[in-house]
Parts: C-alpha cells; structure tokens; sequence
C-alpha cells in the first residue's frame, strides 16, 4: 500500500561516499556482538520481524530454501544479481540460502531469543519452515535488488539498502535493517585492510545486534 520508486545504483563510488562508508565500517566494526538485552535493540529486531512479514506476504512468487551446493546464482566465481532477476522474471520463483541458528553470527555467540531466529509461521515453496531472517533474504533480495536492477557488489547494496528503507515504514525496523544490510556491506567491502583485496577473499561480517 506504499508507492516506492527504488534507489538507482551508482555509476562509480566518489570520495565522498568512500569516506563516509569506511566511517560506517568502523562505526560497525565497534558495535557489540549481543547487545539483545538492550529493550531499544529488541524493539528495533521486533519491529524488523513484524515489517519482514508484511513485505513477505506481499510477494508474489515462489521463495524455495536452496539445500544444493555452491551457489544457486554462481556465474564463474561470483554471485549474479542478473542470474537471480531472471529467475524471479522467467520463472516466478526465488533460491534463498538458509538460516542456521548455530552459525548465524559470530562463533561462540548465542543469541537467546532473538527475533529474526524465531518461526515466522511461514513455509518455503517445500514446506520448509522459515524462521523470520529467511524472509529478510528474500524480501531484500526481491524488491530492494529487484525494484532497481542493483547488484551484489558495493554499488548495488548501498542502493539496495536505500531503496529497502524507503519502504519500511518503523524508524525502528529501519535502525535494524541498516545495521543488517548498509552496516555489513561497510564492513565488508568499505574496511581500508580490504582495499585490493579480492572480494572472495575478503572475510563475512559478523552479526551484529
């Protein structure tokens, strides 16, 4: 019920936006690993839950968890956002990777009760139970690098993530989908130890909450 006209993705990363991602790196990077037990950061997974499974139900495809190996989008070594837009376009019908709640996040952090781990009450296109962080995958995936054709690289998620918020209605949720998607591409791909780094070499971010 809300027109969003989607983030186009930048033609090239300026300074400016260079600058102010690394600053987003670090701001991540000195984030604590769990810090549930502070009643505004549940309040913004909560409000992140609850907006996930609206946007969710509003999908019209097929979302099916991918339980193959290597990568349902792989186009050589990297991961193709156009492979997956084809998919969604040709074939009404969405690959997401899993939620595993033992490896979701850092090592040796557990996460009591977190709300992106807890049953959404919705099942995959196989009857796969889905936990409220898999409908995160795949709303993002469909509408904020599928609104604007985005790619996975840096360019793309910063626009992703734009284009997310704008249709995300809690200030809430949005303080948590940033620290979900912007934080941890910063992190990812805006660290100054990365630069010229490849991209498959670069380490996953940790999760952050």
């Amino acid at each position: 019920e809300r027109e969003v006209q989607g983030t186009e993705q930048a033609d090239v990363i300026t300074e400016d936006q260079q600058a102010l991602q690394e600053r987003l790196a670090e701001a991540y990077e000195e984030l604590p690993l769990n810090d549930l037990d502070n009643p505004d950061v549940r309040r913004a997974y909560e409000e992140l839950a609850a907006e996930v499974l609206e946007q969710y139900d509003a999908l019209p495809i097929k979302v099916d968890i991918f339980d193959g190996k290597g990568q349902p989008y792989a186009k050589g070594k990297k991961v193709s956002s156009a492979k997956m837009r084809q998919d969604i376009l040709h074939n009404n019908h969405l690959f997401i990777f899993g939620t595993e709640a033992d490896s979701f996040g850092p090592k040796g952090v557990v996460y009591d009760n977190h709300p992106l781990l807890a049953d959404s009450g919705r099942t995959d296109e196989n009857g796969k139970p889905m936990v409220f962080n898999d409908l995160l995958r795949a709303v993002h995936d469909y509408y904020a690098h599928s609104i604007k054709v985005t790619t996975f690289g840096p360019k793309g998620e910063e626009a992703a993530w734009a284009t997310h918020m704008e249709m995300t209605k809690s200030p809430w949720a949005r303080w948590a989908l940033t620290s979900e998607t912007r934080g941890q591409n910063s992190w990812v791909n805006f660290r100054k130890e990365v630069k010229g780094v490849p991209l498959r070499d670069r380490d996953f971010s940790e999760q952050k909450v």
